[in-house]
């Protein structure tokens, strides 16, 4: 079994440092350390097992083959494309959120 890296995009930089200031804001920084934790530990499985996630087939994305994977202990979902080499990690996002507008906010990385 090959080990995936991850290859994250501006956007989900963006919403994990997002979502760590809104924790440490509005709940405590234990709290934020542990969605850190949830996060490392979702990557740890992906990279290991990266068809684990659902298949998001949205019709409205431009994106195929975009899978979701949602945390232990957060509402938040990890949106990621599978490649043969790496795993491309689109957004960190929270359910309520419309995922659709969310994923087309903004063009990808070159």
């Amino acid at each position: 079994m090959t080990t995936m890296y991850f290859v994250p995009h501006r956007l989900a930089i963006q919403d994990e440092e997002e979502i760590v200031r809104y924790f440490v804001k509005n709940s405590s920084e234990q709290i934020a350390v542990g969605f850190v934790n949830a996060l490392d530990n979702a990557f740890s499985q992906l990279s290991q097992y990266p068809h684990m996630g659902s298949p998001r087939p949205e019709h409205d994305l431009d994106f195929e083959g975009v899978r979701a994977w949602s945390l232990r202990r957060f509402p938040h979902q990890i949106y990621y494309n599978v490649h043969d080499d790496h795993v491309e990690l689109w957004r960190i996002l929270h359910p309520r959120l419309d995922i659709t507008q969310a994923m087309l906010s903004d063009q990808r990385l070159q």
